[in-house]
């Protein structure tokens, strides 16, 4: 297995992108100088408390703009230089919905087809049947569950090999999350991919995960692992 960081965060300092209303006190905390990096081949929980805003880490990541200071490296290349190469490697899964709700399944997965430059879609059409979802269906008519699962189709389709989870997880219950992450943990051991998992404390998500990072107040205050993954 390829031990080798594929995801490198150097001296990275992201501002707070949330409503401060939203935070205790009307407090704003900056994630401050991120030093770690990401190995493929395991899953890494990123968590804090409520004074950090861990999920600007997820919108650092996908943006195609530099919304940070520092450095962002996939494979030792920029993430943002290297923008198109970036996502088209990032597997994005989200609570939040970025496609088209008036649209069926396999609708969006046209217009993603012609977005990723490596799409497959014979292999989208069939995890779509391994999760016994009907492809004319409409995104707005999908259950959060199914929703969740359809976003690992695509990505696994366009050849991710980062997936990162924002709070992907959240509200769903036991039995689903337990069945997600034990595909993950099979697309690890199969793929060589790296799992990210940017989220609130989930007990399944501690017991799988092989690090966490732990953020209080925007800064890293605890990185536990059994692998001795580098914390630069």
């Amino acid at each position: 297995m390829n031990t080798l960081a594929t995801l490198e965060f150097n001296n990275v300092t992201l501002t707070n992108q949330t409503d401060k209303g939203h935070i205790p006190n009307g407090k704003s905390y900056h994630i401050t100088n991120m030093n770690y990096s990401i190995q493929r081949g395991y899953i890494t929980l990123i968590t804090g408390d409520t004074s950090t805003d861990i999920a600007s880490i997820c919108t650092a990541l996908v943006s195609k703009k530099s919304i940070y200071n520092g450095n962002i490296c996939y494979n030792g290349c920029d993430i943002t230089d290297n923008s198109s190469m970036w996502l088209n490697r990032l597997g994005y899964i989200s609570e939040k919905n970025i496609f088209f709700d008036d649209m069926s399944v396999d609708m969006n997965m046209q217009i993603c087809s012609m977005i990723y430059s490596d799409f497959n879609t014979e292999l989208f059409n069939s995890w779509m049947r391994t999760f016994a979802i009907n492809q004319n269906t409409l995104i707005s008519a999908l259950s959060r569950g199914e929703f969740i699962k359809f976003q690992l189709a695509i990505a696994i389709a366009h050849n991710s090999e980062i997936l990162l989870f924002d709070e992907a997880l959240a509200g769903l219950d036991i039995v689903f999350r337990k069945e997600l992450l034990k595909i993950v943990s099979s697309l690890i051991d199969t793929d060589n991919i790296a799992a990210i998992f940017v989220a609130e404390n989930i007990s399944e998500l501690r017991e799988r995960a092989d690090y966490i990072i732990t953020f209080n107040n925007g800064i890293i205050v605890n990185a536990d692992n059994t692998y001795n993954m580098e914390v630069l």
